[in-house]
This record gives structure tokens, sequence and C-alpha cells, in this order.
């Protein structure tokens, strides 16, 4: 079930190839845009909105990295899962034969 803020975008990370089926703006509630961030939720990398890209989202460059490490929501979002994801490991850990 999709978010209340998440978008019918598909795109593919530019990091681990994961593809996502949607995305949410990070930084807002409006529908994503070029140049506006999102984590993909494979890998928990930051990737930048690109229509111009054949995947939609392309690596962030430096400038935009450090930006973006300096918002606190978006530190708070990478914190968050994290979380999330140390505990997917475990749980994969704890179930694996």
């Amino acid at each position: 079930m999709p978010l209340e803020y998440d978008f019918d975008v598909p795109s593919v990370c530019p990091w681990c190839g994961f593809e996502n089926e949607a995305m949410a703006n990070m930084t807002g509630t409006e529908r994503p845009t070029d140049g506006d961030v999102t984590m993909c939720m494979e890998c928990g990398i930051l990737g930048v909105v690109d229509t111009a890209s054949p995947t939609g989202l392309r690596k962030p460059n430096p400038i935009e990295r450090a930006e973006f490490l300096r918002d606190p929501d978006i530190k708070k979002m990478l914190w968050a899962w994290q979380i999330v994801d140390d505990q997917r490991r475990a749980a994969r850990r704890r179930h694996s034969p």
C-alpha cells in the first residue's frame, strides 16, 4: 500500500540497481521533480531525480551530497533507514539455516 506521499514514479537506483515502484520527495510533499532527493528503499543511499536519465535517478554530485547530508530531515531519514536495515539483516541471520 502506498504511503500518503508516494507517487507512482518508477525508478532504478543508480547505486544498487534496485527497481523502485514509487518514490517520494524527501524534502516535501509535492511530486518529485528534477533535482529533488530521494532514497532507495533497498540500499538506503540517496539519489537525485533526473527525468532525462533512463532510470529516473542519478547519483548526487559532491556538492549536492554535502548539502543533503546537512539537512536535518534527511539525516533523520537515513538514521531511521539504518535502524530498519539493521533489524532486517538480524532477522535474516536468525532465520537462515
